[in-house]
């Protein structure tokens, strides 16, 4: 929960710096925030825990995520604003250290693979996140490194921990939440 109160946060310190959000970065963070508060009232319809998957999804999960911020930091960085692929690469760094945690405490074995894995990955996470803060602007950095560290765990816990989406008022809440704060994560990014 206290990653979710990160941008509201942010916003208000740029704010007191005196530095003039675009009408761009208001309507990025309106869209981030509104997303991230439709999730929140999603969470009425509560959550699913399926068994332990097997440690080969949680693996490929993290494998696939280092690669892509691998991707993110270097060639990707060049098209996007000034620190933000850094953030991305950080946000897919501590969403793959959330994977590994949840396969650690859930029962995937071998535990003790995961519990390096989530050590090292939000470890990188926080190299590229205080790289990203040199390079880009508060929003460009944080507010996406944010979203991204919500949001993928979501779909990790639907896509390889069997964890499905409410029905219902709190399902459609809970999508529209997801698309909400991606497009937010999107448009502070660019």
């Amino acid at each position: 929960m206290k990653r979710k109160i990160v941008i509201p946060a942010l916003i208000l310190l740029v704010l007191a710096g005196g530095v003039p959000l675009s009408r761009r970065e208001w309507a990025a963070v309106g869209v981030s925030v509104c997303g991230l508060l439709l999730l929140g009232l999603s969470l009425t319809g509560g959550t699913a825990h399926a068994a332990a998957p097997s440690w080969r999804q949680p693996l490929g999960w993290i494998a696939v995520s280092a690669l892509a911020a691998a991707v993110a930091a270097v060639p990707a960085a060049r098209m996007l604003r000034a620190g933000a692929g850094l953030a991305v690469a950080a946000g897919l760094m501590y969403s793959a250290g959330d994977v590994a945690t949840k396969a650690a405490v859930g029962g995937v074995n071998p535990a003790y693979v995961f519990v390096l894995l989530l050590a090292a990955c939000h470890g990188l996470g926080f190299v590229c996140v205080q790289l990203s803060f040199q390079r880009g602007t508060a929003l460009a950095t944080a507010g996406v490194s944010t979203l991204l560290t919500n949001l993928l765990p979501i779909v990790a816990g639907v896509a390889i921990f069997g964890e499905y989406l409410p029905g219902g008022g709190p399902g459609v809440l809970r999508g529209l939440g997801f698309a909400a704060a991606v497009l937010g994560a999107a448009l502070l990014g660019r």
